[in-house]
């Protein structure tokens, strides 16, 4: 029951925080939702001096489409999102989380590598990638969009997600 009860509230919370007319709603819009989402029962300490939280986005592939609207907040900063060609620029733009496009499977020992003990949360929705270091993975099973952790990328990169996350990911790699 309690586990319904934080499904029906990312719900509510996705559909009053985006809007949307039914129709639109695409994997993009709901990928977006997701890593706001995610990125907010995340505990940040130590963040840059400025005034943006920072998503950053690796790769031009078609589902490197990330959109937060501009009156969202997480950490009690605007959020912006942000492309970027490297997770070296990501960090040193004061990204907070990155987001892995399908086109970027090349560089998945790279990233894991760099973002332990950076405190850097990463995120893709590619099949494999999970099992490859990125941290939260979102995919689709039945038409609805789940996410997976890798509690281990999680734990290398000492970030503290909510226990709230955790009972709600479809899978946790350990």
């Amino acid at each position: 029951m309690n586990r319904f009860k934080i499904y029906f509230l990312f719900f509510i919370i996705g559909l009053t925080s985006f809007s949307f007319q039914p129709a639109q709603v695409d994997n993009a819009t709901i990928k977006s939702a997701y890593i706001y989402h995610l990125s907010t029962y995340v505990k940040w300490e130590n963040l840059p001096l400025q005034n943006e939280f920072l998503i950053g986005v690796i790769g031009n592939a078609p589902d490197a489409r990330i959109s937060i609207p501009a009156n969202k907040k997480i950490a009690d900063r605007a959020v912006r999102v942000i492309k970027t060609t490297s997770i070296e620029q990501a960090e040193r733009l004061g990204c907070r989380v990155v987001y892995l496009a399908a086109d970027q499977q090349y560089r998945l020992a790279e990233v894991s590598t760099f973002v332990a003990n950076r405190k850097m949360l990463t995120v893709s929705a590619s099949g494999g990638f999970i099992n490859n270091g990125v941290m939260v993975n979102l995919f689709q099973e039945d038409g609805k969009v789940y996410f997976e952790i890798n509690q281990k990328a999680i734990k290398s990169a000492n970030i503290k997600l909510s226990a709230q996350i955790y009972s709600l990911a479809k899978r946790i790699l350990k």
